[in-house]
């Protein structure tokens, strides 16, 4: 037989046990329930600011392939084609493009470099340029083994004649490095 010393320290370890698996039943619900509030009062000041992050980045991107098009040289017809070269070499320098080139008006490569695809035609960009000859941000493509980001502008001459197609491609991750820098701060909101 038990002593009753041993009955009560049997009964108060069954009683807290079963205290503390109550207790921690309990955490864990709250702290899931927590979470998800957190995340409902997180997620669209994240949302809002990674978007605007992205619509900056991809208003960059776009400045920067206007700003090669409106170079004199692509501008006027009569511009010799190294010339035309010259720029876009110069600007792809300082730039970084995965290709960057010059396409006639049904699409075909007229100069780039050899990382060019040979023709736009089968790309979602080029219906894009002919409808809006306007800058055109492409979709995300995977080529070369990476992915990239397409950006392409018309090129018209002073009577709004179209010239060319100037299509610059970047690497994705110029928008990953954007969306990798947004951090929380600690009242939730994001920066």
């Amino acid at each position: 037989k038990r002593s009753i010393s041993g009955k009560i320290l049997v009964t108060t370890i069954f009683i807290l046990f079963l205290l503390a698996l109550v207790l921690v039943s309990l955490m864990s619900r709250s702290m899931t329930s927590l979470t998800g509030t957190i995340l409902t009062d997180v997620l669209p000041s994240m949302t809002k600011t990674a978007s605007q992050s992205v619509e900056a980045n991809i208003h960059v991107l776009a400045d920067r392939i206007i700003m090669i098009g409106d170079n004199n040289v692509m501008t006027y017809a009569a511009s010799p084609t190294d010339q035309k070269k010259s720029v876009m070499e110069k600007a792809a320098s300082g730039i970084e493009f995965i290709w960057l080139g010059l396409y006639d008006a049904e699409g075909n490569l007229y100069i780039g470099e050899d990382s060019c695809p040979k023709s736009l035609q089968e790309r979602k960009i080029f219906p894009l340029l002919q409808e809006t000859q306007n800058v055109v941000v492409d979709d995300v493509e995977f080529s070369s083994g990476q992915l990239e980001l397409a950006v392409g502008k018309p090129i018209t001459d002073e009577e709004g004649e179209l010239l060319y197609y100037l299509v610059g491609s970047y690497k994705y991750e110029v928008l990953n490095d954007v969306l990798n820098s947004i951090n929380i701060s600690a009242n939730g909101e994001a920066f």
